[in-house]
């Protein structure tokens, strides 16, 4: 799985629906790729989420610096305990895990529903994970989009995978320009948008891209 661009723990919501894209069409994460989207990390360069928890003290400086360590600790208690009763209210709701192997070694022990772990980050973390549900709303329209109602290109139609491939395109674009997006009209940005797909299998007229800018801001910003 090839990462375009940057993980950044300061990036927009924006930039993280589009570069979690790979992780959120997953029906099954491992609690390592949960924790790291929850930090904005990448899941393939973390050398491993949770690894040595049984050695973590609470004055540990590594976790200032790994901003993965609070979301596993209170991810693996949720789930390994018995009960409701068991947890802190901090630990609140209980996560059921789809499968734990044992001994549990780090993170990727651990494997996770990607929408009940969704649903659980949300309810924890409510304030602090807008990037989170952003993503997860995005994912489900794409879900709802698709023709087949599943989130694979099959059984979608060709103008709805067109639509998608000059939708990342405009996204590309927009995050190229950057300060100079928001002084270009959107006639100048069809005509850029239309020169840079124009060898592309998805390639359209500037009019014709123009026509879709507010319907792929609007999905931007759900």
């Amino acid at each position: 799985m090839t990462e375009p661009e940057v993980w950044d723990r300061l990036m927009s919501d924006v930039d993280f629906v589009d570069i979690s894209l790979p992780y959120f069409k997953k029906k099954y994460w491992s609690l390592h790729e949960g924790c790291c989207l929850i930090a904005k990390v990448n899941p393939q360069t973390h050398p491993g989420v949770g690894a040595g928890y049984e050695d973590w003290s609470e004055d540990d400086l590594e976790s200032e610096k790994d901003y993965t360590r609070r979301p596993f600790q209170v991810a693996l208690r949720s789930i390994l305990a018995r009960s409701e009763a068991d947890l802190f209210e901090f630990e609140k709701p209980k996560l059921d895990a789809h499968r734990v192997d044992t001994p549990l070694v780090n993170g990727n022990s651990v494997l996770l529903d990607a929408t009940v772990f969704v649903e659980w980050v949300l309810k924890r973390w409510p304030e602090q994970t807008m990037h989170f549900e952003s993503a997860w709303k995005a994912r489900q329209n794409r879900k709802a989009n698709s023709i087949s109602g599943h989130l694979g290109a099959i059984g979608q139609t060709k103008g709805s995978l067109n639509d998608a491939k000059r939708r990342e395109a405009f996204v590309q674009l927009r995050n190229d320009m950057g300060s100079k997006y928001d002084q270009t009209s959107d006639r100048e940005l069809a005509k850029l948008l239309a020169d840079r797909i124009k060898t592309e299998k998805y390639s359209a007229k500037p009019e014709t891209l123009r026509k879709s800018f507010s319907k792929w801001r609007a999905k931007l910003f759900e």
